[in-house]
């Protein structure tokens, strides 16, 4: 049976796997690769955070990114980078709110960007 979708402003859909799944992150270092929401819970800004590019195995892997806590995290994604676009694009700083996040999905190779919440690319 197929995961029930939940609807996103502009008609992008999400699993409902993203809302169900989640993982905790109270240090900085590396995401884990999968579908679900991802809590940085650090309580100072979490400056190493990576995330590898995706296998194309993984094409679908959708992961929304949030903070728990009033920091600037940053999530960098060096190669090839968000949206495939380098150094352009490589890393993810939140704004420093409480519920900053971005949602992505995995694609050929690349994480594709659907939403940013107070959280800029660069």
């Amino acid at each position: 049976m197929e995961s029930p979708t939940l609807i996103l402003h502009k008609g992008s859909t999400y699993s409902s796997d993203v809302t169900t799944n989640q993982v905790l992150y109270s240090a900085s270092g590396a995401l884990t690769i999968q579908t679900g929401t991802h809590v940085i819970t650090k309580s100072s800004a979490a400056g190493v955070m990576t995330l590898a590019a995706p296998s194309t195995a993984q094409n679908g892997v959708q992961m929304r990114i949030i903070s728990r806590t009033a920091q600037a995290h940053t999530v960098t994604n060096t190669t090839p980078g968000f949206n495939g676009g380098s150094t352009a694009s490589d890393v993810a700083t939140f704004g420093g709110a409480i519920g900053d996040n971005f949602f992505i999905e995995a694609d050929n190779g690349v994480w594709l960007v659907h939403v940013l919440r107070n959280v800029t690319l660069g």
